[in-house]
């Protein structure tokens, strides 16, 4: 198919003006405050999370939705689950600030669209994500057949792939509380050496989603209009 590859563009609009603003500035560095050792900061606030349930539920069940569409993706899922948030939320002026809203929506709305994708890839063999088309490559290398007749050659697939998206759920809660502080102190390394391997690894991103170099100069451009909009306060 034609067209523009969706992440290498992604990829240059978010990650490559970050890495010009870094080298325009060198002498900028990112500050952060040192972490605390307080428990909150290290585990969830389950006061926050079970205040703010409605919008945990209803992210879930847009993520759910918008990750069953064939070819729809996290992405749009979690753009849709922060427009949704901000929307129904009573002070939606908080967005962009920073708020406990802005973080959960798009987040639960990003992970719930994962168990959303596998719903059309097991059910008609149509993946409904970039990675979704990776698992069902695999699939097929192992000679499962995703599709309408999976319940019938496969009873008992559908509950193992239920079962590793729960225990990878539990795996990622877990991994996130271990290392968010220590992830944290690489925003004290100064700008001007973290970008380079920012940069690099855009590079490698936007390649390795295809194999094809011309997505390395789609991801450029991007980079470059996404400085210019951002110098223009777009």
């Amino acid at each position: 198919m034609g067209g523009v590859s969706m992440v290498p563009a992604i990829i240059g609009f978010y990650a490559i003006p970050e890495v010009i603003k870094a080298f325009a500035k060198p002498k900028e560095e990112i500050i952060v405050k040192k972490a605390k050792d307080d428990i909150k900061e290290k585990v969830p606030i389950w006061g926050t999370v079970f205040k703010n349930l409605r919008l945990v539920i209803q992210s879930a069940l847009i993520g759910l939705g918008v990750g069953s569409l064939p070819g729809v993706g996290e992405d749009v899922a979690t753009w849709v689950g922060y427009d949704a948030a901000k929307k129904t939320s009573k002070t939606p002026e908080k967005f962009g600030t920073g708020c406990y809203e802005g973080a959960i929506a798009p987040e639960v709305a990003n992970n719930s669209a994962i168990g959303g994708a596998m719903i059309p890839m097991l059910t008609l063999a149509v993946p409904g994500s970039p990675p979704a088309v990776v698992l069902l490559e695999a699939l097929m290398i192992h000679n499962v057949r995703p599709g309408p007749m999976i319940m019938r050659d496969n009873p008992t697939f559908i509950n193992y792939i239920a079962a590793l998206l729960f225990l990878a759920v539990l795996a990622l809660w877990v991994s996130g509380i271990i290392l968010a502080k220590p992830m944290s102190l690489i925003l004290k390394v100064p700008a001007v050496y973290l970008m380079p391997i920012v940069s690099v690894l855009s590079i490698i991103g936007a390649y390795a989603i295809n194999n094809n170099p011309f997505d390395i100069i789609i991801a450029l451009i991007f980079g470059l209009l996404g400085y210019f909009l951002d110098k223009m306060q777009y």
